[in-house]
């Protein structure tokens, strides 16, 4: 959903940073690789597993605020492309500034701030989710959301099916990516 990604774009690469800090000093060591592998998994794997949601659940993805399908897919804007590809990048930079954004307070010495930070942000999108309840939970168009007839996420099956692809391939390349930098590891 457009209203969670960027702050999840934006966690994903400050815990990144958190979790890739050396606890003994105020340093990320193996910044530039640790930082690339951040933004290849961001552009290669979240992003474009976002761009899918926007562009088979337009509606959904866009919180029912307008008629996404129409906007970026019958051509009703002939510009909605440039749109999407403006999200697009602004969602690739919310990793990055999340990343960047947390190695500062580690460099300052604020690792704990800087985790709180995710955490802050964490529960941000929680509450997010919260407030669009109704939103997140009806998949459909937007005349069926207004309608009260949009199925409910737990009923849909291409969604849910779409969901567990999209959960199992985040989850197992942020794991590659942890597990190549040798940051599955606790820290002591």
């Amino acid at each position: 959903m457009i209203t969670i990604d960027a702050p999840i774009s934006f966690a994903i690469g400050a815990a990144l940073a958190v979790r890739g800090r050396d606890p003994e000093q105020s340093t990320v060591p193996g910044r530039e690789r640790l930082l690339r592998k951040t933004m290849l998994f961001q552009s290669t794997v979240l992003a474009p597993t976002i761009l899918f949601f926007m562009l088979r659940f337009p509606d959904w993805e866009w919180n029912y605020f307008f008629d996404a399908r129409a906007f970026f897919l019958n051509g009703a804007a002939p510009w909605g492309f440039a749109v999407l590809a403006l999200v697009m990048a602004l969602v690739n930079l919310s990793a990055y500034g999340g990343f960047v954004v947390a190695e500062r307070l580690i460099e300052r010495g604020q690792a704990a701030g800087a985790a709180r930070l995710v955490t802050g942000v964490a529960l941000l999108v929680l509450a997010l989710m919260a407030g669009l309840y109704d939103r997140t939970l009806h998949v459909g168009s937007l005349s069926e959301y207004r309608a009260g007839t949009a199925p409910l996420m737990f009923a849909h099956g291409e969604f849910l099916a779409v969901l567990a692809v999209a959960g199992l391939l985040l989850a197992s390349s942020l794991a590659w990516l942890l597990a190549s930098e040798g940051l599955l590891r606790r820290h002591r």
